[in-house]
């Protein structure tokens, strides 16, 4: 059949390999696409139990605000220990986001790990020079800060 038409068995399995690259491509970019996509719709569209933002947050972790949003929720579920592995991810690639801070310093308090969450308070309330919600948390709970 080849020999039919005359085409080089080199050029088809170059021409095949090129539309099989094309088309891996290109599903790789509607997947990610469809990931932004549902990440950006759960977060404005939540439900009452989370569970939009819980997925959207597993299935894109590196939109920081569904994760955010994740770690809040499981903080007022009482789920301490999982809404500081939420936000110590978030942290490991966004290590300014206050928010995150903000809300691992009230998870460390809460498992009763004065130590970390002083340290993370420390260096919240050094991100607005001293005038931060958590001055008062620092001054009042905490010893002078630990280096950074």
């Amino acid at each position: 059949l080849l020999l039919h038409y005359s085409i080089p068995f080199r050029e088809l399995e170059t021409s095949i390999i090129r539309k099989v690259i094309l088309s891996l491509l290109a599903l790789c970019i509607g997947v990610f696409t469809a990931a932004e996509t549902y990440a950006a719709w759960a977060l404005s569209h939540p439900d009452a139990e989370g569970e939009r933002i819980v997925l959207a947050c597993k299935i894109n972790p590196s939109r920081w605000e569904n994760c955010t949003y994740k770690a809040w929720l499981e903080l007022e579920d009482s789920d301490f220990l999982e809404a500081k592995n939420t936000l110590k991810k978030i942290l490991n690639n966004h290590h300014l986001n206050s928010v995150a801070l903000l809300l691992l310093s009230e998870a460390e308090f809460q498992l009763g790990h004065t130590k970390e969450a002083c340290e993370v308070s420390h260096f919240y309330d050094d991100l607005y020079a001293g005038k931060s919600r958590l001055h008062e948390t620092v001054t009042t709970y905490c010893s002078s800060p630990t280096p950074h």
